[in-house]
């Protein structure tokens, strides 16, 4: 790919690539972080992978656009069968590549998503932003100075529906009067009065990144969100299976129901749901490559 549009690196058919004909697993990096390289170990070991990293997203590009880079990709490494595979917001452009494989008529034996739900939103706010990284990267925000989980969940709850977040509008909920939104509000505005490269060098060294590392993760990260909130998804008329985490976390409590409702409207050519242990952060470390495989009948 483009290093001005896209992950700046070239895509490889890895695993057993002489494997003609069996599936090529196309796992979306973005989502399934560092997990995407190990579940690519497993599943490479009897059929052809294809590991898409981390994109960059350029001003004015859409997802159907990133997507449309990784589909001219992978259908030069490979003629298929494809099953794309995306956890998180990662999800939604591994059904876009799904999408524009079938409309060009590409075999797709499989759509796999693992606890994919797109916040509806676009987070400009730099403090939310940060706490929701400490979650996606396991860590405990209020440990951090950032609000409890809990009250990020509420704040969420008042603060997503609008469509956008923007900037010290965490902070600004310290002037709410309900008590869960203060919550969230005070510690916000603590660390909104100090400056952005000292919340993020202690963020850095929580996750055991360098400074610059974790910037250009937060900036690349802020738009490739933005991309997936601005997408319709349309509908796909293959089939499709949603891996839904087993136990709720407080950031958001009616997460698996409201993913499920939303991939239901989408995959209307049939949509298979099977639990999986974790909550939405932690069943990616979780899941194992036989999981994510497709059922023996699809792989034969």
């Amino acid at each position: 790919m483009s290093e001005e549009a896209g992950s700046g690196e070239e895509l490889v058919l890895a695993g057993a690539a002489d494997e003609l004909g069996n599936p090529v697993h196309v796992l979306i990096g973005d989502g399934l972080g560092g997990h995407a390289e190990r579940l690519a170990e497993g599943l490479g070991t009897r059929d052809p992978v294809v590991v898409v990293p981390a994109v960059r997203v350029a001003e004015g590009q859409t997802l159907d656009d990133v997507a449309q880079e990784i589909v001219a990709r992978v259908r030069s490494l490979s003629p298929g069968p494809f099953h794309p595979v995306g956890a998180h917001s990662g999800g939604v452009l591994a059904l876009a590549v799904a999408q524009q494989l079938t409309e060009l008529g590409a075999p797709v034996c499989g759509l796999t998503v693992l606890s994919s739900y797109p916040l509806p939103a676009t987070v400009r706010d730099d403090v939310l932003e940060e706490a929701l990284l400490c979650l996606d990267r396991g860590q405990d925000p209020a440990a951090l100075g950032y609000p409890e989980v809990p009250a990020l969940g509420a704040a969420l709850a008042v603060l997503a529906p609008a469509g956008d977040v923007p900037p010290g509008a965490l902070a600004a909920l310290a002037d709410r009067s309900e008590p869960e939104l203060r919550a969230a509000g005070e510690p916000a505005a603590v660390l909104g009065a100090l400056p952005r490269r000292d919340r993020i060098a202690k963020l850095a060294g929580a996750l055991g990144l360098g400074a610059d590392e974790l910037s250009e993760r937060l900036v690349r990260g802020r738009a490739f969100a933005a991309c997936v909130a601005a997408h319709d998804p349309g509908v796909y008329t293959g089939e499709a299976r949603l891996l839904v985490h087993e136990d709720e976390s407080p950031v958001w409590p009616a997460m698996a129901a409201d993913m499920t409702a939303l991939w239901e409207s989408v995959c209307v050519g049939g949509l298979v749901r099977q639990t999986v242990p974790g909550d939405h952060f932690t069943c990616r470390e979780l899941i194992t490559s036989a999981v994510i495989d497709l059922p023996d009948e699809e792989n034969a």
